[in-house]
């Protein structure tokens, strides 16, 4: 508590002091032991109402403490539990309630600190979101559908702002990463409409706002995580009283379609310039892996040009990126090439475009060459049911292909 109150200027001694406090409440003994301090309620109380000098603390800072105050309401304090909740996260709701719904708001609303407050407001959301667990999801997620979905709003109002942008971008990828896979279906529509908004929201002033490489990392990484769903889901079912929030209604919007809304923000401003960023490349071809092989159907879906844009982007990442992103694109070919085979009947552009990767076979000139490669080609599909695509099937081709590889290797090399 010291060093939060007197050294207040050195901040890799604030950031280790709250990473000490997170460490403290994450164990159920220490919890206790801290929560019946009399400092510890104090700072919830004063860090809540954003009380001098801790209003002054950086926003790394609020965002740790506010992790720390989540999980230590989380452990079971019993009597103590609501008491804790009204004095830690209320305030915050208090805030910016009064911030926003000021009659001067609209017009102080660039003003320093105003600007400032809510930026403070958001980290301490998204340190709140990264303390969810499978025990206080539910309540948390209850508490964050005071800010989430006015979110959009604040795009509309904060889009020439670069770090209130990324401050609210980090904010919805903290909540989908932490709290996606425990949430019912209900809540999860419900958050794949304020994403969708969100997003909808970015998109109208992309005209007006320059689209950075940390804005467009966060929405990739937004758009993988809510697919994240699909793979990982310890959610339980809808009870028969629907979950439901006050004047909200979920809408039709499914992740898939909220990450293919997401493709048409990313694919225009994505090049090989720009995916020369690691974390950003390695994002984006992990959205794109994951994305064809849950949702293949829905790429036949992009248009012409999204179509030839996404196609150019796993063109260059075979060969361009490191291996680890050249397997991704693989794995995106490979499902790819799987739904094109199980709907051949109905082949669409998507056929044509993935046809573009066997030009090794029929690229060569020499007829003798060409037939000993398709030979060895089709080789790849012994004993292998391309129709059921399971994990049986995928290591026998693996076997196949391991076999074979070495022939092929000899027949491009002997002359």
């Amino acid at each position: 508590m010291t060093s939060l109150s007197h050294w207040g200027s050195e901040l890799k001694v604030l950031e280790d002091s709250t990473q000490l406090l997170i460490m403290m409440v994450q164990n159920n003994h220490r919890c206790h032991l801290v929560v019946e301090c009399p400092e510890f309620w104090d700072l919830c109380s004063k860090i809540s109402e954003n009380v001098y000098p801790y209003s002054t603390l950086p926003l790394s800072v609020k965002q740790n403490i506010s992790t720390a105050l989540v999980h230590a309401g989380s452990a079971n304090m019993n009597q103590y539990k609501d008491k804790y909740w009204q004095q830690t996260l209320q305030p915050l709701h208090h805030r910016y309630h009064n911030l926003t719904t000021h009659p001067t708001f609209t017009q102080h609303k660039h003003k320093e600190s105003t600007i400032l407050e809510l930026s403070s407001i958001l980290s301490m959301l998204q340190g709140i979101s990264a303390a969810s667990t499978p025990s206080n999801t539910t309540y948390l997620f209850g508490f964050l559908t005071n800010f989430l979905p006015d979110c959009p709003k604040l795009i509309d109002i904060y889009h020439g702002n670069e770090s209130l942008v990324v401050l609210i971008l980090e904010l919805y990828v903290e909540v989908v990463h932490k709290q996606i896979c425990y949430l019912k279906q209900t809540q999860c529509s419900l958050l794949c409409d304020w994403t969708m908004n969100l997003l909808k929201s970015y998109s109208n002033h992309g005209n007006t706002m320059t689209s950075s490489e940390d804005d467009i990392t966060l929405i990739i990484e937004l758009l993988t995580n809510l697919l994240s769903k699909d793979f990982i889901d310890f959610s339980e079912p809808d009870a028969d009283e629907t979950w439901s929030i006050p004047g909200a209604q979920p809408m039709e919007t499914s992740a898939a379609d909220v990450v293919l809304f997401g493709l048409g923000i990313i694919l225009p401003n994505m090049n090989s310039q720009l995916l020369l960023y690691p974390e950003l490349c390695s994002q984006y071809f992990k959205l794109i892996t994951f994305l064809c092989e849950i949702y293949p159907e829905k790429i036949e879906k992009l248009s012409d040009e999204m179509l030839q844009s996404f196609v150019y982007s796993l063109q260059i990442g075979l060969k361009s990126y490191g291996c680890d992103n050249c397997k991704l694109c693989l794995e995106a070919i490979e499902s790819l090439s799987t739904h094109c085979y199980k709907t051949k009947d109905a082949p669409s552009s998507l056929h044509n475009v993935v046809s573009s990767f066997t030009k090794v076979i029929d690229s060569q000139q020499d007829e003798q060459t060409k037939l000993r490669l398709s030979t060895s080609f089709a080789n790849l599909t012994h004993d292998v049911s391309l129709l059921n695509h399971d994990r049986n099937s995928r290591t026998t081709f693996l076997r196949n292909l391991e076999s074979i590889i070495y022939n092929i290797r000899g027949i491009l090399c002997v002359k």
